[in-house]
């Protein structure tokens, strides 16, 4: 595990700025994704229902598996955190792009 960039006196307020500048993105997401959701009628709405719940699934799964992986000592739970955030978004995207497929 590496150390984090710290002044003399602990973490400087720089890096965690620019460590929560990282959010913005997430927050415009979450704000078009809620946007969206209030001009769709009730079908669309309910396939994002479900394709978020596909997503969170595999998030509590992934993160259960870094959990485990770390109390085995293996792994670095920092970058397990971002695999299961980014595992969590790519099936929700996946599960919405097959459940609105037209075929």
């Amino acid at each position: 595990m590496r150390p984090v960039a710290t002044d003399a006196d602990g973490p400087s307020f720089a890096s965690a700025a620019w460590s929560l500048l990282t959010l913005i993105g997430a927050v415009l997401l979450l704000r078009a994704e809620v946007r969206r959701l209030r001009r769709v009628d009730e079908y669309p709405r309910t396939l994002q229902l479900e394709a978020l719940a596909f997503g969170f699934a595999v998030v509590v799964l992934l993160t259960l598996a870094a959990g485990l992986l770390d109390a085995a000592g293996l792994g670095d739970p920092r970058q397990s955190l971002q695999i299961s955030f980014i595992g969590g978004i790519l099936a929700w995207e996946g599960a919405l792009a097959v459940k609105t497929r037209r075929g």
